[in-house]
C-alpha cells in the first residue's frame, strides 16, 4: 500500500480537527494511527474511507488521487472496506444476509453467487454456526467479526478499521484482534485506528501518532512504539503500554 497525504485540513463548526497534516508511506501492509482521544484519528480514517470531505489538502492511495466530489466518492467507497466500532449491521437480517446484501446491491453480484461467497467467508472465519442468526442473537465479538467479513467480501483494495474493539469486553476483543491478525498475515492492506497499542505494535509496519490534529511522530512501527521521537508521543506510549 502507498499513501500520500498533503496539507490535509478538516474543521467542524470552526474547530480544526486536522491541521494541514502531511504523510507519505510506501510498501506498507499495515498502517496504524494512534494517539489520545480527540486527536483526529477517526476523522482522518473517515476521509480515507470517502465519508468526509476535507477543507483543504490532497490524498493519494496506491497512486490514485482521491477526488472529493460525490460521484467519485461513491466509486471510491466501493473499493474500500470499512469496519466501524458500532458494527453497523442491519438488525432485521441474518449474518449471511448482512454480508450478501452489499455484494448484490452495491457491487452487482448475482444473489446466488453472493450468498455462496458470504457463506464461505463466514465458515472460514469461524462463524459457520452463526450465519443464520440475526445480530441480536450474536455476541459483540461475533457481530464485529461479521462486520469484518462483510468488509472483506467486497474484495477491497484496503481495509479500514476504526477502533474495532472499543465496544467489546476483553474476551471479545481477543476474538476480533485474532481475526485482524489473520488478515494481516495474509498480506492484506490494512489501516487501523486503535487504542490497543500492544496489538498495533505487533501487526503494523508503520505507525503514526496524532494529537491535537497534528502528526507528531511517524515511522517504522518499532521505532514509534519503542523509541518515540516526540516527547508527547513518548509520554503517551509509556503510560498506555504500561497500564493498558
Amino acid at each position: 500500500m502507498q499513501l500520500e497525504i498533503q496539507g490535509l485540513t478538516k474543521r467542524y463548526d470552526g474547530v480544526t480537527v486536522l491541521d494541514e497534516i502531511s504523510l507519505e508511506v510506501n510498501d506498507v501492509h499495515c498502517l496504524v494511527f494512534v494517539g489520545p482521544s480527540g486527536g483526529g484519528k477517526t476523522t482522518l480514517l473517515r476521509i480515507l474511507a470517502g465519508l468526509e470531505r476535507p477543507e483543504a489538502g490532497h490524498v493519494r492511495i496506491n497512486g490514485e488521487g482521491l477526488a472529493f466530489d460525490e460521484a467519485r466518492l461513491r466509486d471510491h467507497r466501493r473499493q474500500v472496506g470499512t469496519v466501524f466500532q458500532s458494527f453497523n449491521l442491519f438488525p432485521h437480517l441474518s449474518a449471511v444476509e448482512n454480508v450478501t446484501l452489499p455484494l448484490v446491491k452495491v457491487h452487482g453480484v448475482a444473489p446466488g453467487v453472493a450468498h455462496d461467497a458470504a457463506r464461505e467467508l463466514l465458515e472460514r472465519f469461524g462463524l459457520g454456526d452463526h450465519m443464520e442468526k440475526k445480530p441480536g442473537q450474536l455476541s459483540g465479538g461475533q457481530r464485529q467479526r461479521v462486520a469484518i467479513v462483510r468488509a472483506v467480501a467486497v474484495k477491497p483494495k484496503v481495509l479500514l478499521f476504526d477502533e474495532p474493539t472499543s465496544a467489546l469486553d476483553p474476551e471479545m476483543t481477543a476474538e476480533v484482534l485474532e481475526m485482524i491478525g489473520e488478515l494481516r498475515a495474509e498480506g492484506r492492506d490494512l489501516v487501523l485506528v486503535t487504542h490497543q497499542l500492544a496489538f498495533a505494535r505487533s501487526v503494523s509496519d508503520h505507525a503514526v501518532f496524532l494529537a491535537n490534529g497534528k502528526i507528531l511522530d511517524s515511522g517504522p512501527a518499532e521505532d514509534v512504539f519503542g523509541n518515540p521521537g516526540n516527547p508527547a508521543s513518548r509520554r503517551f506510549m509509556e503510560r498506555v503500554l504500561r497500564f493498558g
